[in-house]
């Protein structure tokens, strides 16, 4: 299993344009459209930093399917719109492999 983790500058520190954006273009369910998904989540900092969009996935594979994915090629323009740090085609979030899980 791997993890997709990627952090996001709201413009002007307007944190509730980018979780609108989020839930209005519902991009976590566009990510979910591409085979092998396994789950996704956006969190809002508790103390003013960046917010971050994290994802499972199944390989790194499934993870370069998102980022080629047409839909959020075409949505880089909207999003950008409320974002410091501006999002390419190219843009990746850091991955990681998991090598050890505790569940309760």
């Amino acid at each position: 299993m791997f993890r997709s983790i990627i952090y996001l500058n709201p413009k002007g520190g307007d944190v509730q344009s980018l979780i609108d954006y989020f839930l209005g273009a519902k991009v976590l369910e566009h990510s979910a459209e591409v085979d092998g998904f396994i789950s996704a989540e956006l969190f809002r900092s508790t103390s003013g930093g960046p917010m971050m969009v994290t994802a499972t996935w199944v390989s790194e594979e499934a993870y370069q399917k998102w980022i080629d994915h047409p839909w959020r090629i075409e949505s880089n323009a909207k999003i950008n719109k409320v974002l410091e740090d501006q999002i390419k085609s190219e843009t990746r979030g850091d991955m990681y492999k998991l090598v050890h899980q505790v569940d309760r």
